[in-house]
């Protein structure tokens, strides 16, 4: 059975909202003591995402320098999930901005260089 494609942006705005609502709900003291992350968890060194899950929940805090301490990407999957449960009310203001931010997002370039940056902090912060 074919998915049409509104039914995966339906999808994809439902988790991000939901996300977005649990951060402001919990704190990052909420989560659970223990490691989230099976990378850590097999090396005992943290990967380029260890730490969004908390900035995430800071951020919806308003605790922003907590977020940029847990891991400063944080920031952009916030804004980027904000963006996808705003879309369909600025598409109705301004369908051509919505179109240009839609293309920059979709472009070849922009998860990879995302990915290339959070690497590249990563080993930074991992290795300074």
């Amino acid at each position: 059975m074919k998915r049409s494609v509104v039914d995966q942006g339906w999808l994809l705005w439902a988790l991000c909202a939901g996300a977005v609502g649990v951060s402001f709900l919990l704190t990052p003291a909420a989560l659970p003591a223990w490691d989230l992350c099976w990378f850590k968890s097999i090396t005992h060194h943290p990967c380029p995402g260890c730490g969004l899950t908390h900035s995430f929940l800071a951020i919806g805090h308003g605790h922003w320098a907590e977020a940029w301490v847990f891991n400063p990407f944080g920031f952009v999957w916030f804004v980027l999930a904000l963006y996808v449960i705003l879309r369909p009310l600025l598409r109705a203001f301004d369908r051509k901005a919505v179109e240009r931010a839609d293309q920059a997002i979709i472009s070849q370039y922009f998860f990879p260089v995302l990915i290339a940056l959070m690497l590249l902090v990563w080993g930074w912060r991992s290795f300074a």
